[in-house]
């Protein structure tokens, strides 16, 4: 749930943030137990001005990367880092400064504390732990991978897509004098991107997705214990507010992070598994390191991520069907019947769509197969220019 496993970790992402940018937006009231947005009109300018270096900043590497005169190889390593900005950019971009993100997280903690009282505390199960070790691997992710980035300018400037590779004598590139802020400034753009730029798509989709899989539980439990008509009604009421926080998150997710992330992680893991496989005598050590890092981030996402989240449709559906069976057999009032009727099954959507049971399958199935084929087009040239 967020206000036993997950609360901790927000509050301090958030404290993260705000030091990595002062004005950072959103913070942590310890009195309300609550976020709130800081009304600073002078902060909410810098912001919208970060948002927008991000944006020039990913668009700017992106083009660099599509259009200069680089080897593929080259291109196929900087697509790896021009994915992730793009990716990020998009998911974070809140110009408007909505307090949605924020709202959905106060909603389920409100929720939590209304459900929670009198009961004991739930067990700790295993997609909740898996869930948390995923937490754990990002954390380090977030200061690992700006590093790695850092790290990767100073042995080769050339890398692309960063800054210093669009110069054409960045092999001369001798690390003294005023060149040195370059990579600098670079490392702390890494920092607003993978701090500032992950909060929604971590705090707000994988951590929501865990604590209504949580609130299944926790239902289920509720409809076990039931004995009575009123505990009847309480278990088909939770349902129902259970049903209000899907429909709060996916007002927030579906229209644009959940579909960034359905098409752009599945790329991203193709992309890294290829770097990862073929281009590992090329890249020094142990800044090659960064991209086994994204890789498992990727693959975590794809396979961890997206199946919870067609477990929500799965335990919406189990939850319904205990519910209906057991008010049949033990009464038969037509108010909790019709109450039944109207709650729907929830779902993670993207668009029109949701995820289900075959997604990670499939995703997992397309993420195999062209990193194959594009081993295998490698392979080809290679016999080519032998020949």
């Amino acid at each position: 749930m967020y206000s036993t496993e997950f609360l901790p970790y927000i509050v301090r992402h958030y404290r993260r943030c705000r030091k990595v940018f002062k004005y950072y937006p959103f913070r942590f009231n310890p009195e309300l137990n609550r976020f709130v947005k800081d009304s600073n009109p002078y902060g909410e300018r810098m912001f919208k001005l970060l948002l927008l270096v991000m944006l020039a900043y990913s668009g700017t590497t992106s083009c660099c990367l599509i259009f200069g005169s680089l080897s593929m190889a080259k291109k196929v390593q900087g697509v790896v880092f021009s994915l992730m900005y793009v990716l990020i950019t998009v998911c974070t971009w809140n110009y408007d400064l909505d307090k949605s993100q924020i709202q959905v997280i106060n909603s389920c903690l409100n929720f939590e504390d209304n459900i929670m009282e009198g009961e004991a505390h739930l067990p700790r199960s295993l997609q909740t732990k898996a869930m948390l070790l995923f937490y754990f691997i990002l954390d380090h992710s977030f200061y690992l991978l700006p590093f790695g980035v850092f790290g990767l300018i100073l042995i080769n400037p050339c890398t692309p897509p960063f800054i210093l590779s669009t110069w054409g004598r960045c092999s001369e590139i001798r690390w003294d004098g005023w060149i040195i802020i370059v990579p600098l400034v670079e490392l702390y753009l890494s920092m607003c991107f993978f701090y500032i730029g992950t909060d929604r798509i971590v705090y707000n989709l994988f951590a929501g997705i865990s604590s209504i899989l949580n609130y299944f539980q926790l239902l289920e439990r509720k409809i076990l214990e039931a004995v009575s008509l009123t505990d009847y009604e309480l278990c088909v009421s939770a349902f129902r507010r259970i049903q209000l926080i899907e429909k709060l998150m996916n007002a927030f997710l579906r229209e644009k992070i959940v579909p960034t992330l359905v098409f752009s992680i599945p790329a991203l893991q193709v992309v890294t598994q290829y770097v990862t496989i073929t281009m590992h005598e090329n890249i020094a050590m142990p800044v090659f390191l960064i991209f086994p890092l994204i890789l498992v981030d990727a693959i975590a996402n794809n396979i961890l991520v997206f199946t919870l989240a067609s477990w929500v449709f799965n335990a919406s559906t189990k939850s319904l069907k205990k519910l209906d069976r057991t008010t049949v057999q033990h009464l038969r009032k037509t108010t909790i019947r019709k109450q039944l009727k109207s709650c729907a099954i929830l779902k993670i959507k993207f668009g029109s769509n949701f995820i289900d049971n075959g997604t990670p399958l499939v995703i997992q199935n397309f993420c195999l197969n062209q990193t194959v084929s594009l081993m295998l087009i490698k392979s080809g040239r290679s016999n080519i220019h032998m020949y």
